[in-house]
């Protein structure tokens, strides 16, 4: 969903959070977890780009994050 909002593609993915694309593929796929280190290094790259990372598992936008500090 994280990567989906920002339109990136695994390639960009991996590129920006320095994993693996096969990791992120399966990953998404439903055919592992991300261990610990991974899944800070994803969260750390989509958090730079503007995406929060919701404590549910979520995920809050860019604009979606500007609309609610002007509410």
């Amino acid at each position: 969903m994280a990567r989906a909002c920002l339109h990136w593609t695994t390639a960009q993915l991996a590129e920006k959070s320095q994993v693996s694309k096969t990791t992120i593929i399966r990953f998404e796929g439903g055919q592992s977890a991300p261990n610990p280190s991974t899944r800070a290094a994803l969260q750390r790259a989509f958090e730079a780009a503007g995406v929060k990372i919701e404590s549910s598992g979520g995920v809050a936008p860019p604009e979606k994050q500007q609309e609610g500090a002007a509410a």
